[in-house]
């Protein structure tokens, strides 16, 4: 039997124009009466962090339809070259019109390190269209900041590849991952620092929405869990044994919490 990690186009690909003009990819599998966004990471796409890693054909088996973006600068939609293209705040707005230009009233919403950034601009700006949020590999870290992110950003716009030597190897892993998958480096770049924008701690306690936020025990890029949580009303969190902000995402704890969260209510 071929599975949807074997045949990836089961993911049926469309694109919209956006208020602000950028073409962006997103993909759609139909199964249920609920909907679920799923929004990927920095550097990946929506096949990399979602079908290659079981999450599309996870969902569809529990009866939900999939949407999927591969987020502007990002996979198959249009590359901008300028940081303000990728506020936060925008790039949610690209999510809320996939929403619209698919006619759903009310959907899951699921993102994954940028991506779970990325969610939480929508729900606390675009409340009314988010049913249950799920957050992945970024907790306080969304408030604080991330370290590093110059340093990431001078290795992705460097042309000679020689030249980045001297960082560490955790940096040149972020320029090494997106070159694995073809990704505009230049591109990447002008986005990290465009989407890099921190919320407020009023603006995360404004999420009223019932939230699942999952992180892995050694996530250095996550940032504290617990009082990240505690912020919102309505929220819960799971720390996964032994995981990093890599090997979090298919760990099948993580499915389970998942399908137990969605299913509860």
């Amino acid at each position: 039997m071929i599975t949807i990690r074997d045949n990836p186009n089961v993911l049926k690909k469309h694109y919209i124009k956006t208020s602000d003009g950028l073409e962006i990819a997103y993909y759609l599998a139909e199964g249920g009466e609920q909907t679920i966004m799923l929004i990927h990471g920095f550097a990946s796409n929506a096949h990399v962090n979602w079908v290659f890693t079981g999450w599309v054909e996870f969902f569809l088996k529990q009866g939900f339809s999939v949407l999927a973006l591969d987020n502007r600068g990002h996979g198959e939609s249009q590359k901008v070259y300028s940081e303000h293209a990728y506020h936060p705040i925008r790039m949610a707005l690209d999510g809320v019109e996939v929403l619209h230009h698919r006619n759903v009233k009310k959907a899951h919403i699921f993102g994954y390190s940028m991506g779970a950034r990325i969610a939480t601009f929508m729900a606390v700006n675009y409340a009314h269209i988010i049913d249950k949020i799920i957050l992945g590999g970024l907790a306080y870290n969304m408030i604080k900041g991330l370290p590093h992110t110059q340093e990431i950003y001078d290795v992705l716009m460097e042309d000679n590849e020689d030249s980045i030597s001297h960082y560490s190897r955790d940096i040149i892993n972020y320029r090494l991952f997106a070159s694995k998958y073809g990704a505009d480096l230049k591109a990447l770049a002008y986005s990290l620092l465009g989407s890099r924008a921190v919320l407020s701690t009023a603006d995360v306690s404004r999420v009223t929405h019932e939230a699942l936020i999952v992180v892995g025990e050694d996530d250095a890029v996550a940032g504290e869990v617990q009082p990240f949580c505690a912020l919102m009303t309505n929220a819960r969190y799971v720390i996964l044994p032994k995981r990093d902000h890599m090997k979090a995402i298919t760990d099948k704890i993580f499915y389970q919490e998942v399908i137990q969260f969605l299913s509860d209510g």
